[in-house]
């Protein structure tokens, strides 16, 4: 059954709209552009904009004179306004940080991920570690808006549960969420590590760290973030909103079967293959065809990336059975782009995550060539494919994001009127 909206919803909605308008102008925007760019009446962005410069969330500068009479008055968004907290969980490393309202770094660290048995001895540490990076930034912490975490999957997204992480093989069923905003005192949402990655490039795309052409001039993006890490997900964004389907599990693409595109110039069938080339099944490949040691730990992450690295380093130096796999590892990636661009009428790619830095390149390159002759609908758009210019951020960045997003975006789903039991 449908729900319905309201004036209280619309007069929200259309202030998210606008603030957005003015965080995504990197110089400043006036009244009379957003009204132009919204398509909102003179009065009603005028009333909108009183009432974010009241509550201090933009502020208010001279622009440059245009000609006679008064230069225009700009609106730009006010940094210290609020903060985030953003913390990324992967096998290897953990990192948080805490990000202004304009995306920079305020303060961050990373470590390696320290396990334990118990996942409250983990949760123990790292609010340790946030609560540290919170007194060294002299932040007033009613100024923190709350805490973004960014994990892999699967997860329970509505009750912050972590189910069954790969290489976290002590956790079960985690309440992480309720755990740390506990220990903290912050309002927590958790998320897959893909779609946090989305919502980072969508609030932040474009800035230093985020990936270089990243939309920022129209909230009707649809696109991809392919992040590879542990393994391979995605985080979909169709007409500006990430999609994380009923069960937020969309974008779950490490194990889709991939049919290579039937070649015009020779007649021959497509071709299928499994995606599920992600790090470990990368070293255990390796071990079949004897790259690596035999007695490596699939179970171990340290062991699993060390793994990876002696693959490329083999294929770096010509080894020919290390360049046959490298370069699968490349085509998977690649062909997952493609199929993601044609089955969504995509107009964006970004790749990143801490594991893509391996090959970035060589995948962007390759998706550039099969995009020229196999995307669907390349007479009419082409597609960018972008890859992250900090990738070892982009989960935390994006966690980070989720906090922002999620009370400042304007978001389709802010329309509905709120039911009791719904």
């Amino acid at each position: 059954m449908r729900r319905g909206s309201n004036l209280p919803a619309l007069a929200g909605f259309n202030e998210t709209v606008v603030f957005d308008y003015i965080r995504r102008s990197m110089q400043g925007i006036s009244r009379v552009e957003i009204a132009q760019h919204t398509g909102l009446s003179a009065q009603t962005v005028s009333n909108v904009c009183r009432r974010l410069v009241d509550r201090n969330m933009v502020v208010e500068t001279r622009g440059e004179p245009q000609g006679k009479g008064k230069p225009r008055v700009m609106l730009t968004v006010n940094p210290s306004h609020g903060y985030a907290v953003g913390l990324h969980l992967d096998p290897l490393r953990t990192a948080w940080a805490l990000y202004d309202m304009a995306g920079e770094p305020v303060r961050s660290g990373r470590a390696p991920t320290a396990f334990t048995e118990r996942p409250d001895h983990f949760m123990d540490w790292v609010c340790g570690e946030i609560e540290g990076m919170i007194r060294d930034a002299r932040v007033a912490r009613e100024q923190i808006l709350g805490l973004g975490v960014a994990a892999p999957g699967p997860l329970d997204r509505e009750h912050g549960i972590m189910l069954t992480p790969p290489l976290f093989y002590n956790w079960r069923n985690v309440r992480l969420a309720a755990g740390l905003e506990s220990r903290l005192g912050l309002p927590t949402q958790l998320d897959r590590d893909g779609p946090a990655s989305a919502v980072g490039t969508l609030w932040w795309g474009g800035r230093d760290g985020a990936a270089e052409g990243a939309e920022r001039s129209s909230g009707t993006l649809s696109g991809a973030f392919i992040y590879v890490g542990a393994g391979i997900g995605a985080g979909i964004v169709l007409n500006g909103e990430v999609y994380r389907g009923r069960a937020s599990t969309a974008g779950e693409i490490g194990h889709l079967t991939l049919v290579t595109p039937r070649s015009r110039a020779e007649d021959l069938p497509p071709q299928s293959m499994d995606s599920g080339l992600g790090p470990p099944e990368l070293v255990h490949c390796a071990m079949e065809r004897g790259l690596v040691s035999a007695d490596t730990d699939l179970g171990d992450p340290h062991a699993v990336d060390s793994g990876v690295r002696e693959v490329l380093l083999r294929a770096e130096q010509g080894d020919v059975a290390a360049v046959a796999l490298r370069d699968a590892y490349v085509e998977t990636l690649a062909r997952l782009g493609l199929g993601l661009v044609n089955l969504l009428e995509l107009q964006q790619v970004t790749y990143g995550g801490p594991r893509i830095s391996w090959v970035a390149e060589a995948v962007k390159r390759r998706l550039e060539q099969m995009l020229a002759v196999h995307h669907e609908a390349r007479a009419s758009h082409r597609v960018a494919v972008l890859v992250s210019q900090d990738s070892k951020f982009d989960a935390v960045r994006g966690a980070a994001a989720l906090v922002f997003s999620e009370q400042y975006a304007p978001q389709s789903h802010h329309l509905l009127v709120t039911m009791e039991g719904a």
